[in-house]
């Protein structure tokens, strides 16, 4: 007799454990768990023989919304993983059938699995054995089957045993202990090693999204900086041809003006002073028409930036209206075969170049179905910008930096993730990868 139950852990603690049918009736959103509100927690399944006994579990994560209710796009099979998981530790009924994220048969549900804590005392699995020992789901305990009278061996036969073969039958039960444990201790540390594995893996990962986070933030910044530069030296041109023509316009009325002067030397000291006046209210004339001229441009600019953000905005509104009401209609058709499909068991699976198989819930189908691009890059956590470049140099591998009218077209080193992808580095080769061509920039400038 088999009993499954589900066991919660936080910080390698059990939180809380619960038979499978109300396991079932969370899933089915019947009841929820105001304790897990918001949060993503870790769980094992577990099948339970009648001396409780571990058989098989399964490590898997499950997430809950603000109101404690499960997520209703999980679907993982918690009772097909148990019956193809690998080889586990011995906890008591022999080694058990163990699916983590280190060890799993169906490589689509591998994210949404966990590996248990080995590194430490107690593990996870002692932690385990010593919740189910202390029985507190009240399961049935049945005592284990007596051994045979065949099988007890006889004292007169036992004293009447050669001692050669005594000895013999002790060396052969003392080699299958030890063959027992050391298949166990190999298992242990297969186990271990994985785990070591799938933790480097993630955190190679994370280095890379932070590296490409910071690379792509400093290659802003240096754009922006050098767009910056180029605004300023334009700035900085165009006043120098305004006061370089200011000053030449300066020279000639100062010219006119003192030709002015010298033609009036006879004239009376008044009229003097009166040509003076004269040019000092037309020269600020002139610079105060200048300024209102430059006013009236920059408001008029400002205006314009105006309306136009505003139609934007419009816009915006207008096309995340028509998705909603395409979303509606393609939902009231098509919903309801999809669900019955999915009550079926059918599970929808895609398949995309140079990832795994991708599962997709049946509330996302249409979000697939009108963009496979865009839903593909979201479940693995990129945008689409990078992940349509990262799949176009997937099929095409070589250098693509503009040479002219064509491109470089070295071949070059294939990343085979579009998480491990960076623009204009990853798709470039020695000679003309980011900093080659920055250096280059500098140098010309």
């Amino acid at each position: 007799m088999t009993t499954e139950a589900i066991i919660f852990f936080a910080d390698n603690h059990v939180i809380k454990e619960m038979l499978y049918p109300e396991f079932e009736a969370i899933l089915d959103r019947v009841v929820g768990i105001s304790e897990f509100a918001g949060q993503k927690v870790t769980a094992v399944y577990l099948c339970i023989n009648a001396q409780l006994q571990p058989t098989a579990a399964v490590f898997f994560n499950l997430s809950f919304d603000a109101k404690g209710n499960a997520d209703d796009r999980w679907n993982i099979p918690l009772q097909h993983l148990a019956e193809k998981g690998g080889r586990g530790p011995d906890l008591g009924a022999g080694p058990i059938k163990l699916s983590c994220r280190s060890q799993c048969a169906v490589s689509w549900h591998q994210r949404e699995l966990w590996d248990p804590v080995t590194d430490s005392k107690p593990t996870t699995f002692e932690k385990i054995t010593a919740l189910l020992k202390r029985n507190r789901l009240g399961l049935t305990v049945l005592a284990p089957e007596p051994e045979t009278a065949s099988n007890i061996p006889v004292l007169s036969e036992q004293l009447s045993a050669k001692p050669a073969l005594n000895e013999e039958l002790v060396r052969k039960q003392l080699q299958t202990e030890f063959k027992q444990r050391q298949a166990a201790l190999l298992d242990e540390q297969k186990l271990r090693i994985a785990t070591l594995k799938s933790e480097a893996r993630e955190h190679v990962e994370k280095l890379h999204r932070h590296y490409r986070a910071e690379a792509q933030a400093l290659s802003i910044k240096l754009s922006e900086a050098v767009q910056a530069l180029e605004n300023e030296k334009t700035t900085s041109r165009r006043y120098k041809e305004t006061l370089e023509a200011q000053a030449l316009s300066r020279h000639q009325e100062r010219e006119q003006f003192q030709q002015s002067i010298a033609a009036a030397k006879d004239v009376e000291s008044q009229q003097v002073a009166a040509l003076e006046q004269k040019f000092g209210e037309e020269l600020r004339a002139t610079v105060d028409t200048a300024t209102v001229e430059l006013k009236e441009m920059l408001e008029m600019r400002e205006v314009e930036l105006f309306y136009r953000e505003e139609q934007l905005s419009n816009l915006r509104e207008e096309i995340s209206q028509l998705r909603t009401e395409k979303q509606a209609l393609l939902s009231d058709g098509g919903d309801k075969l999809l669900s019955r499909l999915a009550q079926a068991g059918i599970t929808f699976v895609a398949y995309q170049p140079g990832l795994d198989h991708l599962s997709v819930p049946q509330p996302e189908l249409f979000a697939y179905l009108e963009s496979p691009t865009a839903y593909v890059a979201e479940r693995y956590g990129v945008d689409q910008s990078l992940y349509e470049q990262w799949l176009a140099h997937y099929q095409l591998p070589v250098c693509r930096h503009a040479v002219g009218d064509s491109v470089c077209g070295e071949p070059i080193a294939k990343v085979e993730r579009p998480a491990d992808f960076i623009p204009n580095d990853s798709d470039r080769c020695s000679q003309h990868d980011f900093a080659a061509l920055q250096v280059d920039s500098q140098e010309q400038a």
